[in-house]
């Protein structure tokens, strides 16, 4: 039995069906019109609908709601690591400019504390310096009136030794005239 014949045979079956399901007649009649290998592939899709189509679709439901759910978490994930990056960046360059002006503060602060520092130490170096001139003259002064000391002593002790000696001299000549 050959194609065509089939095709003839299953024409007064699809009429006998037509009359029980008209859209399966209307696919037997273009069944009838199309070539062979799409003949056997519609009647084995068909087949295959019948015994898995149910179950095909609920699959198929079943994925879509699948994919739908996971295209929600997804995006509620990619929200909320979007919304936390978001937070975490304001709140680190909240702490950069907190910690900007601390460092800003403490510059500022230390520069002042320099600045005094040299200031202080300026004072002091000019403080110093008027110290020691001040014992340097005082140091002059001192040994100018050492010396004047010395000398007046050094003057004052040749004219006693002079007097002494006259003295003792004198003392000598009343003793010796004295029996």
């Amino acid at each position: 039995m050959t194609l065509s014949d089939k095709t003839t045979l299953q024409a007064p079956q699809a009429l006998e069906e037509s009359e029980a399901t008209p859209a399966s007649a209307a696919d037997e009649c273009i069944s009838l019109d199309q070539p062979a290998e799409d003949l056997d592939l519609n009647t084995l899709s068909k087949i295959r609908e019948l015994l898995f189509g149910q179950q095909a679709r609920s699959q198929e439901q079943q994925l879509a709601q699948l994919e739908a759910r996971v295209e929600r978490n997804y995006a509620a994930l990619q929200d909320q690591i979007s919304n936390r990056l978001e937070a975490l960046e304001q709140s680190m360059q909240k702490n950069l400019q907190t910690l900007t002006q601390q460092i800003e503060s403490n510059h500022t602060a230390q520069a002042a504390t320099a600045q005094g520092h040299q200031e202080q130490i300026a004072a002091l170096k000019t403080q110093l310096t008027q110290i020691g001139d001040h014992l340097q003259q005082k140091h002059e002064e001192l040994r100018a009136t050492l010396d004047r000391e010395v000398q007046a002593l050094q003057t004052i002790d040749q004219g006693d030794r002079d007097q002494l000696a006259t003295l003792f001299h004198d003392l000598a000549t009343q003793l010796g005239s004295h029996p």
